[in-house]
């Protein structure tokens, strides 16, 4: 049949009814200008916490370094300061309090943990000792897997005391920590210093971060350790080159050691974290262990 016919008639099996129409004029209705301020209220409000979010992280990137750190390291540094405030926010809080009245400054220290967070990830150890504490202890207890142990020894209960202060519960819970005495020692024709405490337990990873001492006076607890016929898996030293120096001569037999890449190798752009590039640290892997 000819639509356009005068005579035009709907398939017989259609009827029309009064509700069609409605539901037609109702998709056609206008929205209210309630409605519209409402949309754009939402939005702008998700606009403003957006915003929020940029300043807050705008806000660490300054408080967490300096303008001379920043422009000499670069683009490497934003990208560790970025992902330790962005992945880690809590830390970067924690470290931010820990340095008020202290002598950490700089950037370094947000390097340091980004570090420990790609050699916990690399390494997956289920027991960590760290001689010394401070924000790493913070990193440490949140990386570690939950069945895991984490214990830290320090000598001065005021630094001690202060990490405890300022540490959210759920990291509180996840920390043994224990104050210890230091010790110096006479070895081979030099003084060193250890923890005044036993050392007679296997921790798969044992980070060297203390106890606090000159520059020429190595950390002796490590040596202790191997004494006791105990030989952790990972060992990582926060600097202190008379400490690596003592643990080179040592422990080669035992370890494959990687310095820090100021001692030993050049950074590789292509590969932005490998063992050789490790700014911060030195560590020692023990050669019977596959990595």
């Amino acid at each position: 049949m000819n639509p356009f016919s005068k005579k035009f008639y709907l398939p017989p099996k259609f009827k029309f009814k009064p509700q069609y129409m409605e539901f037609i004029c109702s998709s056609f209705k206008k929205e209210s200008r309630l409605e519209r301020a409402s949309f754009w209220i939402h939005y702008f409000n998700s606009f403003l916490i957006i915003l929020y979010k940029i300043l807050r992280r705008i806000k660490y990137l300054i408080e967490t370094a300096k303008i001379e750190a920043l422009t000499s390291n670069g683009v490497v540094l934003w990208k560790v300061i970025y992902e330790i405030i962005n992945f880690h926010p809590e830390i970067a809080k924690i470290q931010l309090k820990m340095r008020k009245g202290s002598p950490l400054v700089g950037s370094n220290q947000f390097r340091r943990l980004y570090e420990i967070e790609k050699l916990l990830q690399k390494f997956s150890p289920s027991s960590i000792l760290e001689y010394g504490s401070g924000t790493s202890s913070a990193m440490f207890a949140k990386l570690l897997e939950k069945k895991g142990f984490f214990k830290t020894i320090d000598q001065m209960p005021e630094w001690r005391q202060k990490l405890l202060d300022i540490l959210p519960d759920n990291l509180k819970k996840k920390i043994s920590s224990e104050l210890a005495k230091t010790k110096i020692h006479e070895v081979d024709s030099e003084f060193v210093i250890a923890y005044d405490f036993p050392h007679d337990r296997y921790f798969d990873f044992i980070y060297v971060d203390g106890p606090a001492s000159t520059k020429t006076m190595a950390n002796y607890d490590i040596e202790l350790l191997w004494k006791n016929n105990i030989f952790p898996k990972f060992i990582v030293i926060d600097g202190r080159y008379s400490t690596v120096r003592r643990l080179i001569l040592n422990g080669r037999k035992k370890y494959n050691i990687y310095l820090r890449s100021d001692l030993m190798c050049k950074i590789d752009p292509n590969n932005f974290f490998n063992l050789c590039n490790s700014l911060y640290h030195t560590i020692l892997v023990r050669k019977d262990v596959v990595i």
